[in-house]
């Protein structure tokens, strides 16, 4: 039988560290902080408890000695300030284990004497004794390893420094940062324990220096900023809310400046939106406006977001009348929007102002969805007036709605992926279009010529295309995409907008603009293309696929997760030609399609029999019709001489050779897959997390055009003829048959059918000539057999390629890749 356990068998660990000497410690760095700046404790005293200026509290004759003394003063204090937090810190570490240290023991005592609750029985009570003590020693083994890991972490800090990620960690320890380190550290030490109090003393206090004409001080703004970027913290890690107290301080500051300057006067624009002229009128550089504006800005998006705790009750006034515009409640007055709008452009836009640090701050649904339609409203104003359709007093007002600030409300109100969404599919809608409300948006968001190029407004379908979208979005994207493909496309005059398509005025509704007398979206808005495009390529699947008739449709399972779409073949060949008005956009589809086609064929050798390979052949035939259809569309709009045929398919063999590139440089690194149709899918995801294909980052020059009025187009030396995807397609089996260790087949196999297969790479390795270079007209000679002297044409290197594949075995697979070319110029050239 086990020994009954003692008192004195729970023995936990302890620690030598002495939290009152450590405290007092704390309390001297802190005095010595004061002694610094050449101030005495009453300072400290006072940093501790509010919100003070630097330079303000140093003595003067530290000032007198200049910048280089005051910069020398404020590091000092901040090594000072820096140990005594972290050591205060330690302090608390080490009281708290000793307090759970106790604890535990006084439960021991307590288990004991009471026999572990076990009765009479010996034996029963030693075995809940041991269990006992063995939870015991666990529970104290864990607090102590807490105890050791707390340790290292004020060791790390020590030695470290304030850095950013110190001072983030030390502040999410604690809850907050104290007053002390938001002084001394700014907001890079968190935002310090603000009131609602507070809140309304800074409204108090700007309202002071507007009536004063003195300026205001940009640290003035330094909490709301910290509280801001807390907000955008919460946002992006595990959701959770501010405190009430910060809920507070931002709803009393906001209804503090939520007033007319004239009390007699309520039709004035409240002092909120005076904030932006007066702030730009200061005199101080851009950097420090941006930083002022910015943290008003960030202030409101974090009160306006439900998920923070706050929501569009809790928004000025006057914020609310814009969001009941929309959501219920009545506009604001006609007069004052146009005016509000613009200063809330200014200040939103600031917080995607570099240096700002909150380009991430997402604003409520409620908020981002009404800014996202009030920029739709003022688009529409000039369509409405030219159809003769009435126009309500809020449209009136917005009339002096500025283009900047427009741009400035869509790049925030779009950080919404779910809002934006919800806007797409119809479950958010505007008040004046019901259910027309996502056609609404695309024609109005993406039919206005942008001074931007249309990238504020890509960002409501942006989002679609995002490789590494959450899964809790894949839904969401495919029904937004499939109402971006149908909308955008939509040529039915018998509809809302009757012969004014909303098809019609994204392919000819912008005007004179070079070549083109009626232009195009991707003309005018390369970037709103170019996101078309991305969405195109996202969802491949659904434009490669058999033209078997019907209407659009779209039906989203739940069990299994899959979706269905299918697109007659009107919209598609509409949606490609809307996105090859821009040369970027149209590049990236054309290299997607010839890249999909090619990376398909790399997995012939895994297709069942023909009826396979005519599938897969079919698939590319379709995609490159497509490209075919939009691109002499595009240039139909722009030309009428004989060039254009010839640029027509000298462009569509230079997507084929990038194609070709493309997937050389992105599936090189991916493992053999083994699943037919994976390739593709892979290399789609592939392709888009490329930087050159990011949003933002392609080119938005637009077409260069040559001589007449045809585009000026890179000859890649080759034509897209029968020989050239073969060869594309015979190179991709073997090249994917190379990379599988199981095939068989390895690089000496080429090189002794033809040396110029092959060719030496970085490392001094045999490799395969990359297809471009194959498809290339005129390859110079190699330097072995004097029989194989001599440039080597498209038929000759797929002939040898195919050669290679019989002498592994893989005749069947060049059977199937002669029924996947052969299908994909039958399925291109349908009518």
């Amino acid at each position: 039988m086990p020994s009954i356990p003692t008192i004195g068998s729970f023995d936990p660990p302890t620690t030598t560290a002495d939290e009152a000497a450590l405290q007092e410690h704390a309390r001297t760095l802190v005095a010595h902080s004061g002694r610094i700046i050449g101030q005495g404790t009453a300072v400290m005293e006072q940093m501790n408890t509010t919100a003070v200026d630097f330079s303000e509290l140093v003595a003067e004759p530290l000032k007198r000695n200049g910048q280089e003394s005051l910069a020398a003063s404020e590091i000092a204090m901040q090594g000072a300030v820096w140990g005594s937090t972290v050591t205060e810190r330690w302090a608390t570490d080490v009281t708290t284990f000793k307090e759970t240290i106790a604890a535990l023991e006084a439960e021991w005592a307590a288990a004991v004497a009471a026999d572990f609750g076990a009765g009479p029985d010996p034996a029963a009570i030693a075995a809940a004794g041991q269990a006992k003590l063995a939870e015991m020693n666990a529970r104290a083994n864990e607090a102590y390893e807490l105890l050791k890991a707390n340790a290292a972490t004020a060791g790390g800090m020590l030695t470290g420094g304030p850095t950013p990620a110190n001072l983030q960690a030390l502040a999410a320890g604690a809850g907050g940062a104290s007053w002390l380190a938001f002084n001394v550290f700014g907001t890079a030490a968190g935002p310090p324990p603000v009131t609602g109090a507070e809140g309304a003393a800074l409204a108090d206090m700007i309202l002071g220096h507007f009536a004063n004409g003195t300026p205001l001080p940009p640290a003035l703004f330094d909490v709301m900023r910290s509280l801001a970027q807390h907000a955008q913290n919460l946002q992006s890690g595990a959701l959770g809310a501010l405190s009430a107290d910060q809920l507070a301080y931002l709803e009393q500051f906001f209804r503090g400046l939520d007033r007319p300057w004239n009390a007699n006067l309520p039709i004035d624009t409240n002092m909120l939106y005076h904030l932006p002229e007066i702030i730009g009128n200061s005199g101080l550089s851009a950097g420090d406006q941006s930083l002022m504006l910015g943290a008003v800005g960030g202030g409101l998006l974090a009160l306006s977001d439900h998920r923070l705790g706050g929501g569009s009750n809790r928004l000025p006034g006057t914020v609310q009348g814009l969001i009941g515009r929309y959501f219920g409640g009545g506009g604001t007055p006609a007069q004052d929007s146009a005016n509000q709008l613009n200063a809330l452009g200014a200040m939103l836009g600031a917080t995607g102002h570099q240096g700002v640090g909150l380009e991430r701050l997402q604003g409520g649904e409620e908020l981002s969805a009404a800014l996202t339609m009030s920029v739709a409203d003022a688009n529409s104003i000039p369509e409405l007036v030219r159809a003769g359709a009435p126009v309500d007093e809020f449209l009136l007002g917005l009339n002096g709605f500025e283009e900047g600030a427009r741009t400035e409300l869509l790049g925030v109100a779009t950080r919404h992926t779910e809002v934006n969404g919800q806007l797409l599919t119809g479950r958010t809608v505007h008040p004046d279009y019901g259910s027309d409300t996502p056609e609404f948006l695309v024609r109005s968001l993406f039919g206005h010529d942008w001074h931007d190029d249309g990238m504020a407004a890509a960002g409501l379908v942006n989002w679609i295309s995002d490789p590494n979208l959450p899964e809790q979005y894949r839904d969401l994207a495919t029904e937004s995409a499939y109402t971006l493909f149908t909308v955008s496309t939509n040529e039915d005059v018998n509809g809302r907008w009757g012969a004014a398509t909303t098809y019609g005025v994204l392919t000819d509704g912008f005007g004179a603009i070079g070549p083109f007398e009626a232009a195009p979206v991707g003309v005018a808005n390369p970037h709103i293309a170019q996101a078309m495009a991305r969405t195109a390529v996202s969802y491949l699947d659904y434009f490669d696929d058999s033209n078997t008739g019907g209407p659009n449709r779209l039906a989203l399972s739940v069990d299994p997760r899959a979706s269905d779409m299918y697109l007659n073949l009107q919209t598609r060949e509409n949606f490609f030609e809307l996105a090859m008005g821009d040369k970027g956009a149209a590049d990236l589809l054309g290299t997607a399609a010839y890249a999909r086609m090619i990376a398909s064929a790399g997995e012939a050798h895994l297709w069942e029999g023909l009826p396979e390979a005519e599938t897969h052949g079919a698939n590319g035939g379709m995609l490159a019709r497509l490209l075919d259809t939009g691109l002499t569309r595009m240039m139909e709009d722009a030309t009428t001489d004989a060039e254009g045929v010839t640029a027509h398919n000298t462009q569509q063999a230079a997507w084929f050779r990038a194609g070709a590139a493309a997937v050389k440089e992105l599936i090189s690194e991916l493992p053999v897959v083994r699943q037919l149709g994976d390739a593709g899918r892979i290399f789609m995801k592939e392709l888009l997390e490329a930087p050159k294909w990011a949003p933002g980052a392609m080119q938005a020059e637009g077409w260069v055009w040559g001589s007449g009025r045809t585009p000026a187009i890179e000859d890649p030396g080759f034509g897209l003829d029968l020989e050239s995807v073969k060869l594309g397609a015979a190179h991709s089996l073997v090249d994917a048959l190379l990379k599988d260790p199981e095939s068989g087949i390895d690089i000496r196999d080429v090189e002794a059918v033809d040396s110029r297969l092959v060719t030496t790479d970085d490392a001094g390795n045999t490799v395969l000539l990359p297809a471009e270079q194959l498809l290339g007209a005129d390859i110079p000679p190699s330097q072995g057999d004097p029989e194989q002297q001599g440039n080597m044409q498209n038929r000759e290197a797929r002939q040898f390629l195919e050669e290679v594949l019989a002498e592994s075995c893989y005749d069947d697979a060049g059977a199937n890749l002669d029924e996947f070319v052969r299908e994909f110029f039958a399925r291109r050239e349908s009518k």
